[in-house]
């Protein structure tokens, strides 16, 4: 009965040690050898389109997320003709570069809010806001009209927008054109926004903001942190 016992109790530390090393090794695998991925998200929102109207086939075209100043961030069939209510997105070449359009499919605008996401797979050393930009980047000598941005970060870079002069008030008092564009990833934000008034149509610059996340002094947790 001892001998018994004494097999069991042999089979059971073996069981066990195979067990853990079968978990260390998928482990270390999965870590080491499999790569890591980063989601990244870029957001556009046109608020006041309403007041406005347009042609057939407006454009509104906004800048593309790039890495490493050269690399677009998200391939062509992630967002060339896609959908979003009334507008969808398309790809055109501009004489600042390449940008990303959005296009009204109704003479009567609507305000849209469009979103692109993709994981791609972490480059050796992570990344940083420094790392990300939007394209094309102007020079900084250009004025942007009435825009702003959370807190009171300076610009880190300067962008643009292309308004054109088919999008016209419905009414005196409608209010101006307001513009929002982020790019985010794990920790880090790009964020500009600008007001364009009525008779301010054609390039209109766009300063972007960038954020890190950080610990917070107070409570704990994270908070987002200007990157000047």
């Amino acid at each position: 009965m001892e001998k018994i016992s004494y097999f069991i109790l042999k089979v059971v530390i073996v069981s066990g040690l195979v067990l853990l090393v079968s978990v260390l090794g998928a482990n270390w695998y999965i870590h080491f050898t499999q790569p890591s991925y980063q989601m990244y998200e870029y957001t556009v929102r046109i608020h006041n389109a309403s007041s406005y109207g347009g042609g057939p086939g407006t454009d509104i075209l906004v800048p593309l997320p790039m890495i490493g100043g050269e690399t677009e961030i998200f391939p062509e069939e992630r967002v060339q003709y896609k959908t979003f209510g009334d507008w969808k997105s398309i790809l055109v070449m501009t004489d600042d570069g390449k940008m990303l359009a959005l296009q009204s499919m109704d003479a009567n605008l609507t305000d849209v809010s469009a979103g692109f996401t993709m994981a791609r797979v972490v480059d050796d050393g992570g990344i940083t806001s420094d790392d990300l930009s939007l394209s094309p980047v102007i020079d900084a000598s250009e004025k942007a009209p009435d825009s702003q941005g959370p807190g009171q970060c300076s610009p880190h870079a300067l962008t643009l927008v292309y308004v054109p002069e088919s999008i016209q008030p419905l009414s005196d008092n409608a209010p101006p054109l307001g513009i929002e564009i982020e790019l985010a990833v794990l920790d880090y934000r790009l964020y500009g926004s600008v007001t364009v008034s009525a008779d301010t149509r054609g390039r209109v610059p766009v300063p972007i903001r960038a954020f890190t996340r950080r610990s917070s002094t107070e409570g704990g947790g994270l908070n987002w942190s200007c990157v000047n």
